[in-house]
């Protein structure tokens, strides 16, 4: 039985692409942020066993699991392809599972945690599971965009259509689940799940996972290495700049250019950076700088994404004289632009239901849709009331009054602590949870 106040140990099951080569590395998506903050919030509780990364693989006819070690992370490989028998694939997952429990002498079986719903259908029944949806919901994006635009969004009809398959059949297996729960950082996402049936009991809701004192002492990689304000002909300019993953049509970046535009020909001293994407989709940033004036384009600056340290770097430089935008269409929650508020950078951010983040943000950092509307916003920041640094202080302030890393992980502790009691009781009526000899097969 498990001791009173005793977390049962977890799993996380993540995308092999996702997992950083290094622990400084740029994270590749919000998942992979957010995995490694319940990472961290486990190994405080001796919870943590390990992660199981996924990976496709169309030329093997089974799938293979590969004990290896990274980043100091005990990890197990799990390569397979969606042709393969359920079965072949759930037990080994259940194989990954006891071959990482075994790294740390875990007695009883660990929650697996998946960090997409992806696996979900093969996900053992034996073992207890949760799981944090971190991407958009095919159908619920359809709702207020067309297929069209669907399409562009998930990089081609046949991926869109592949990933509505695949989501219906994972939302169905949830639903009709009694050994999986779910960990929601965003209304949107919960919302929708209600909607399509699963029970709320098995929903718990988590604060983002933002700390202060994890930017406070930021250092350059590099000590002679220039401050990216530096870079430009006139750094003494206010910038307006974002930080993304992915320049997509999710992140909506076109905007923050078109804007950055309109706010020169109104005559306002801004320079305009765009962070994101990899080294090798330069061809995207450039692209992106095709809408910009010959005479303005001094002012604008494009790179790929930064390795975290210098992320928080820029975030630090920017306080003073800096303006951090989100311009997404659709965002289940929306990470950076809340590491930014809550290090003290004047951020704005869409004013849509459709952003979950900007629910944090109070009315006056929020802006409308168009180009024009976030122009207007910079301008007022600009020209009227305190500093832009000292609106900076003020949305720290009032933003650190409901996110913060010690709310995170007290949210973290209570849910996880109620789904280990919530197994506990299962496997006490008998219900199978971690008892089959199945996972051993």
């Amino acid at each position: 039985m498990l001791a009173q106040g005793r977390l049962i140990s977890g799993i996380i099951v993540l995308n092999a692409k996702y997992f950083p080569s290094s622990q400084n590395s740029a994270a590749k998506v919000g998942a992979t942020s957010f995995a490694f903050s319940v990472i961290e919030v486990l190994q405080d509780y001796d919870a943590f066993r390990g992660v199981i990364l996924y990976e496709r693989v169309e030329d093997i006819n089974f799938p293979v699991i590969t004990p290896e070690i990274r980043n100091s992370i005990p990890c197990v490989r799990l390569s397979f392809n969606f042709g393969m028998a359920i079965s072949m694939v759930q037990n080994q997952l259940s194989a990954a599972a006891k071959i990482l429990s075994g790294y740390q002498d875990g007695s009883g079986s660990s929650m697996l945690y998946y960090q997409t719903d992806t696996l979900l259908v093969y996900h053992p029944k034996w073992l207890p599971g949760c799981v944090t949806h971190h991407g958009p919901f095919y159908k619920d994006f359809t709702k207020y965009f067309s297929p069209e635009l669907a399409a562009k969004a998930f990089q081609g009809f046949e991926k869109a259509q592949h990933l509505k398959l695949q989501q219906e059949l994972n939302i169905d297996h949830l639903v009709h689940s009694n050994n999986i729960f779910v960990l929601q950082h965003s209304q949107l996402q919960r919302n929708y799940l209600i909607q399509r049936g699963v029970d709320p009991s098995r929903l718990r809701s988590l604060s983002p996972p933002i700390s202060v004192k994890k930017h406070t002492n930021h250092t350059r990689s590099n000590i002679h290495k220039p401050s990216l304000l530096s870079l430009f002909s006139d750094p003494c300019r206010t910038l307006i700049f974002t930080a993304v993953a992915r320049i997509d049509f999710f992140k909506n970046v076109d905007l923050i250019i078109e804007s950055g535009v309109e706010m020169l020909q109104k005559g306002l001293l801004v320079n305009i950076l765009i962070v994101g994407g990899d080294i090798h989709d330069e061809q995207l940033r450039l692209q992106l700088l095709d809408a910009v004036p010959r005479a303005y384009l001094p002012y604008f600056m494009t790179i790929p994404k930064l390795p975290k340290n210098e992320l928080y770097t820029l975030l630090g430089d920017a306080r003073d004289n800096g303006i951090f935008v989100c311009s997404s269409r659709f965002e289940t929650l929306g990470i950076t632009p809340l590491e930014a508020a809550i290090k003290g950078v004047t951020t704005l951010i869409t004013d849509s239901p459709l952003v979950e983040a900007s629910n944090y943000f109070p009315a006056t950092y929020r802006f409308g849709t168009t180009s024009s509307d976030l122009a207007e916003t910079v301008e007022r920041i600009l020209t009227t009331g305190p500093s832009v640094s000292e609106k900076g202080e003020y949305l720290k302030r009032v933003m650190g009054k409901t996110i913060s890393g010690d709310v995170f992980r007290k949210n973290l502790v209570k849910a996880w602590s109620e789904i280990s009691l919530m197994v506990e009781g299962e496997r006490g009526l008998g219900l199978g949870l971690g008892m089959g000899v199945e996972e051993y097969v």
